[in-house]
Order: C-alpha cells, then sequence, then structure tokens
C-alpha cells in the first residue's frame, strides 16, 4: 500500500523514483528477495526480462541495472571496477527497485502466457 503521502488526488501515486519503496510497488520484503534470486538464475528467459524491465524503468542506466540484478554486483564495486554509473546511489537503487517491480510483472506474464513477455 502506498504511503500517504505520497498519493495524489485521484489515486496516483506521485514521488520521486528514488524514494520509491518496494512496498509502493505492491512487492513484500519476502518477495524482494526471492525476485533478485530468480534474477540470478542462469537462463536467457530470465535474462531477457530483466533487460526488457531495465529498458521500461531507466533506458539509461539499463546495463548498470542489469549487472547488479543478475551478477549481484553492488553500486559502488561498478564505481570502483568501470567507468562511473551515471547517477548517485539512491537514485540507483531506486531504479533498481523499480526494475525488479517491471521484472515481477513480465515474470507474471511468461507464467501465465508463455514465452510472449511484452508490455
Amino acid at each position: 500500500m502506498p504511503r500517504k503521502t505520497e498519493i495524489r488526488k485521484g489515486g496516483d501515486i506521485t514521488g520521486r523514483t528514488r524514494n520509491m519503496k518496494f512496498e509502493d510497488y505492491g512487492i513484500s520484503d519476502e518477495m524482494a528477495i526471492w525476485l533478485l534470486s530468480l534474477c540470478r538464475i542462469n537462463s536467457p528467459d530470465i535474462r531477457k526480462m530483466v533487460e526488457e524491465a531495465a529498458d521500461l524503468a531507466c533506458p539509461d542506466l539499463s546495463k548498470y541495472l542489469v549487472r547488479s540484478l543478475t551478477e549481484g554486483v553492488s553500486y559502488i564495486s561498478m564505481e570502483k571496477s568501470e567507468a562511473p554509473v551515471p547517477c548517485s546511489q539512491k537514485d540507483f537503487y531506486g531504479y533498481r527497485r523499480k526494475t525488479l517491480a517491471r521484472f515481477s510483472t513480465l515474470y507474471v506474464k511468461y507464467i501465465m502466457f508463455g514465452d510472449e513477455i511484452d508490455i
């Protein structure tokens, strides 16, 4: 359930991505842990869904989000080992949560309807 401070007239969720929590996307902490472990399964279908979810969440950060979710690489590790991530750590993890929420939707569609994962 979205926090009251983030509900606009008409019921729309407002607020910056960086401030959104899993509960704002309707995802419990337990579900988030399960989704994260699912993202790390070495499967072309799962990888494709993670890539699609990252593109939907933030195309500019997609490659960083995919690496973080599929390989478990943290923001700080990427900052140290690669070119700098083009956003703050708080923004990055906000988009990572958004990506996981989009991945959840894609995964449910995949389970229900098979190979078609278009949104």
